[in-house]
């Protein structure tokens, strides 16, 4: 285990109380039985995670509410993400189980739902290659939720003339690629569009 992850879950071990409020919130919190996020970091911390942590750790949609609920303001779903990382590297989880994710191949589970639904085509007179503002809607609004994003569209275009929408969440290196696009303002719909550093989307 590598020192960031220690110091990750150590943390949370050392400063959750146990109060149970981010639970609360999360189902799959909920679904752990005991295992608040004390806990569960200490399991982690211990290098042996049974099968519910794992299940937990795996399921997590990294929606951020347990750190919004969170009275300590601890980084819940930040020890999460470190999870999956120890878990990849010690070969706890196989990450080609997770291959039909990935977005950097042509064909992905995000794509076969745009072709499928002719996403693109409903978004196309939305993307423009120079605009003052740049939305980054997240993987899972631009395909659940195409009215949501066309009315988002439909407000910031009636406030300014060139407003845009790109198909990707905003990881960090796409980010920076965006602001040398030229846009004035770049708003995400994902609280997870920066954090997790995975593009996803189109």
């Amino acid at each position: 285990m590598d020192e960031h992850a220690k110091r990750t879950f150590e943390t949370i071990a050392d400063q959750c109380t146990g109060c149970g409020i981010c639970a609360e919130g999360c189902e799959h919190l909920q679904n752990c039985g005991d295992h608040l996020p004390d806990e569960i970091a200490k399991i982690l911390s211990a290098g042996d995670p049974d099968e519910t942590v794992i299940d937990f750790i795996q399921k997590c949609s990294l929606c951020g509410m347990c750190c919004e609920l969170c009275p300590e303001d601890l980084d819940i779903a930040g020890m999460v993400q470190t999870a999956r990382s120890e878990f990849i590297e010690s070969g706890i989880v196989d990450p080609e189980q997770y291959h039909f994710l990935w977005v950097d191949h042509d064909w992905n589970a995000f794509s076969l739902y745009r072709r499928t639904y002719n996403m693109d085509a409903l978004y196309a007179d939305l993307t423009q290659n120079r605009c003052n503002v740049l939305f980054f809607p997240g993987c899972m609004l631009t395909n659940e939720g195409p009215h949501l994003v066309q009315a988002a569209a439909q407000c910031w275009a009636r406030a300014d003339k060139r407003s845009a929408r790109r198909f990707s969440a905003a990881a960090p290196p796409f980010t920076r690629w965006a602001w040398r696009r030229g846009p004035k303002i770049i708003l995400k719909g994902c609280g997870e569009v920066s954090r997790t550093g995975v593009s996803a989307g189109l």
